[in-house]
């Protein structure tokens, strides 16, 4: 072999082990920590205030029953679970109670109330402590904006946000029920649950909304987060990114090992090195 020929082989050999490292240390980072912005939080949150004289209280909780489809490329996720209802008072909350962040972008959305009365529509029943009461187990899923800097040893929380879509916080205050389950037994594929929470706050809108007769106070609604902390674990990191990465260093690396006359062997080592990160960087994206 000429001495040109060796010269373009080496070339090329360190200029595909250059891509390859380029491609290791920016364009694949960059390409998992593509998060979605398609989530957009409106108004500020804040401790919740007293509760007025006159302020219904409704007692809410949930048990999560299984979570899926966590796709942090997306925002998005699933989960079915069952949320009951407990108060005193006129208004009946159980309807006009909206999951702001929900989403029927990846799952039908399913609601099936316990308690119905004679035209299947949802009513709720009277406890003998005086309490009225409705349970539903729902099926739906759920849009956030996950934050991905510090992907793959990153914790994710699983956020539902729990509003009234009529009633503001001088009519009606959500607060946790005291019967919800305690632990983090829950399980979601790939993730490993770490704890399970609950928060009130006031939610304050920069408007009324148009509603001119409540004036100011219809800016503020009383809101009950729940969440679900999950990471990630170590062997995800280990098994699923970094082994497949060392393996395709590896290769790229010992092409120029080899002698110049292996000319096929080293541009197939360089060449199945570059698609190999292409189809790569396609899973991580997806």
């Amino acid at each position: 072999m000429s001495t040109t020929s060796r010269f373009n082989l080496k070339t090329f050999s360190r200029l595909a082990l250059g891509i390859i490292a380029f491609e290791l240390a920016v364009i694949l980072p960059i390409t998992i920590a593509m998060g979605s912005d398609n989530v957009v939080s409106r108004g500020v949150t804040s401790a919740p205030t007293q509760p007025l004289a006159t302020t219904q209280i409704v007692h809410l909780g949930i048990e999560p029953m299984e979570v899926s489809n966590v796709d942090l490329g997306h925002g998005t996720w699933e989960m079915s679970f069952y949320v009951w209802w407990r108060w005193q008072g006129p208004i009946d909350p159980v309807e006009s109670t909206y999951m702001t962040n929900a989403t029927g972008a990846t799952t039908n959305t399913v609601i099936n109330y316990s308690f119905l009365n004679a035209n299947k529509h949802q009513e709720p029943i009277l406890l003998k402590d005086g309490f009225w009461y409705q349970q539903a187990y729902m099926s739906m899923g759920f849009s956030d904006a996950f934050p991905l800097e510090r992907y793959p040893l990153d914790q994710q929380n699983l956020q539902v946000r729990i509003e009234n879509t009529t009633y503001d916080n001088e009519q009606l205050a959500y607060v946790v029920d005291h019967h919800v389950s305690e632990g983090n037994d829950i399980v979601v594929p790939g993730w490993k649950a770490e704890d399970i929470k609950y928060q009130e706050y006031m939610h304050h809108y920069g408007t009324d909304f148009g509603y001119t007769d409540r004036g100011p106070t219809f800016q503020d609604y009383s809101l009950i987060t729940f969440d679900i902390v999950i990471n990630r674990p170590t062997s995800h990191f280990l098994g699923r990114l970094m082994l497949p990465l060392i393996v395709v260093l590896l290769a790229a690396v010992t092409s120029l090992f080899l002698k110049a006359g292996n000319f096929d062997t080293r541009l197939a080592l360089t060449g199945t090195g570059l698609l190999t990160l292409i189809f790569l960087q396609q899973g991580y994206s997806g």
